[in-house]
């Protein structure tokens, strides 16, 4: 499963922790390497296709809309490789 993007001007930087911030262009990369890494033995599974904005608390965690959206592909991705 890959890594969800984030509400860059909500964590760059973040509000608690001034060192430190989440970049989408740095996401991408690590999702770069994961779908690298399972290749054809693993499958890879992408949300960038439906996931918003609104359905993140504080530009970073997901909501509980969110979940139920990953639930619904993580669901239907089970179904579909038996």
């Amino acid at each position: 499963m890959g890594l969800t993007r984030v509400e860059e001007s909500k964590v760059m930087p973040i509000l608690w922790r001034q060192e430190i911030y989440y970049s989408n262009d740095v996401i991408e990369q690590y999702n770069m390497i994961i779908k690298k890494c399972c290749r054809a033995a693993i499958p890879f599974l992408e949300f960038e296709d439906m996931l918003s904005f609104k359905d993140l608390d504080y530009g970073l965690h997901s909501n509980s809309k969110r979940h139920k959206k990953m639930f619904e592909k993580i669901k239907q991705f089970l179904i579909d490789k038996k």
